[in-house]
Order: structure tokens, then sequence, then C-alpha cells
């Protein structure tokens, strides 16, 4: 019975072209984030700074706020991603903003912006992004602790993240005209309430003839160190929970057809190690056989 888990936990990285045990790993950096294999019929057209080096044939995407441009059946666009406190120093290019710069004085641990177009007409609460799963978590949370991160499937309107134009400091310059609709408020924290509302979702729609931002970040979450930063002295190592399915970096999908305008996950090397044990903290919060 074991061994059927074991195969099943390490299908999916299988699947996605990993090796399929920690000890396998063959890059020099411990994360790295990769196109879904649950969407394999996006393309993403990345640099190929390592194609000669032979550290790993795998499609990485650069997480420095280089720019990659993606193509799929339902959208098409450039995503830009960024984590904290990995090392980029590989994948340097231009006049790109350093992640160092970007990132002083933030809570934020990453970030992905997605700017494109949409191939057809959607409606905004069709629009979902989130976290999904292939299999039942491990070591499941006890039901008394919620991380929003704690189902198989959690999924939100994207219009609850930030919709808006991009500067060149990485702060964003908000602007909604095209709602063309004077009761949508400005300010972004009423915007977000405002678009919480189904109500309010379905009076919109995506349109394929204009350009659309997405800006997104997470506060508590690193995925640097796959934990849950709580507090400077509270973190909750989430390693042993995902059985051995990464996160999504980046995500949008639509709601009723579950398919994707583009999606990409972060691996971490010990996501693939089956023996992985919940830390003192993680069995405080466990849920008790």
């Amino acid at each position: 019975m074991e061994d059927e888990d074991r195969k099943a936990f390490s299908a999916y990285a299988q699947q996605s072209g990993l090796r399929t045990t920690s000890a396998e790993w063959t890059s020099n950096s411990s994360l790295l984030v990769l196109p879904s294999h649950r969407a394999r019929e996006i393309e993403f057209h990345l640099p190929c700074r390592n194609c000669d080096k032979g550290e790993s044939k795998l499609p990485v995407l650069p997480v420095n706020g280089c720019p990659i441009a993606f193509n799929g059946p339902n959208f098409e666009g450039k995503l830009v991603s960024r984590i904290r406190d990995v090392d980029t120093t590989s994948n340097v290019e231009g006049n790109l903003l350093p992640n160092k710069q970007y990132f002083h004085n933030r809570s934020r641990q990453y970030q992905w912006c997605v700017q494109g177009r949409f191939k057809t007409r959607v409606r905004f609460d069709k629009v979902v992004t989130g976290q999904d799963f292939g299999r039942p978590f491990r070591n499941r949370p006890s039901s008394l602790v919620h991380f929003r991160i704690d189902r198989p499937e959690d999924l939100e309107g994207l219009l609850d993240e930030d919709m808006h134009g991009v500067s060149e400091d990485g702060d964003v310059i908000e602007d909604t005209r095209l709602l063309d609709d004077d009761s949508v408020p400005q300010d972004g924290v009423a915007r977000r309430k405002y678009f919480a509302k189904n109500c309010n979702l379905e009076r919109y729609y995506f349109e394929p003839e204009f350009v659309y931002t997405f800006d997104t970040y997470v506060n508590f979450f690193s995925p640097a160190r796959y934990r849950m930063e709580l507090t400077t002295f509270f973190s909750v190592d989430v390693i042993p929970l995902f059985n051995g399915y990464p996160l999504f970096m980046s995500m949008a999908k639509e709601k009723d057809s579950a398919e994707y305008f583009w999606a990409t996950e972060m691996w971490h090397q010990r996501v693939l190690n089956y023996d992985e044990k919940p830390g003192p903290l993680a069995r405080l919060i466990m849920e008790k056989s």
C-alpha cells in the first residue's frame, strides 16, 4: 500500500518533467517556477539562458521581474513574477527593478502580474484564481484552523485581486475608466469590497478588444521556505500537507469549463520528499486521527 502511495505521490512531478525524489533534484535553486502541466495548451516564450549548460531542461520561468510572453486558447499576454529571498543573480536582465529594491519596505513574499487580452468575452464572475490540488491533503490541518490553502480547492474571483496599470517602480497606477460606471469605487480597498458581491461582478465583462492588467501579491506565505510566516516568531512548514502537489504561483481559469487562461506552479525541492514529517508547530494544528 505504501509503494502505491509513493507512486501516486510522485506521479504529478513525473508528469511535469521533474525527478521524482528530492535527492534527484538537479537545479542549483531549491525553488523553480514552471508552466503548469495542468495547462499544457498554454505556450510560454522563455529566455534560453541555461540551454547549453546542462543544468536543467525544464522550462523554468524567471522570478526577477522579467516579462515572459505567453499564448493559449483563451488568453494572450505577458507575465511577470517575483519571489523574495530567491537567488536571481543568474537571470538579471537589462534595466529591471531588482527584487531587493522591489521588496524593500514591503511585507509581501511574492508577486505576479499579468497583462494581456482575453480571446472571448467573459463575465467577471466566471474568471477565478486560487489553489486546487489533484489529491487529498496529507496531515490535514485541524478544522479549528483555517488557512487560505487548507482545502483541495480554494478559488475566488480574480477581481478580488487588483486590476490596474503598472509603473516602473513596482507601484501601481490604477485606471478603471473602461468600466464606464461611476458607481465602481476608485479606491482599491472599496473596489475589492464592491466586487466581492456577485451581483456586482455579474454586471461586467472582460472584452477581447481591451488589454487588462492584473497584479497580485501575497504577504504570509514564503515560497523560498514553503512556510506560512504569520509573525516574526511564528511560522508553519506546509511541505508535509500537499501530498506531492505544488502550489500555483499564478493562475486564472474559467469557473464553469475549468479551462485555464494562464497557470504557473512553484516547485520546491522538498515537495518531492515523501518522507517529510510535520514539525512541532504543524503537529499542533493537525487534525487528530
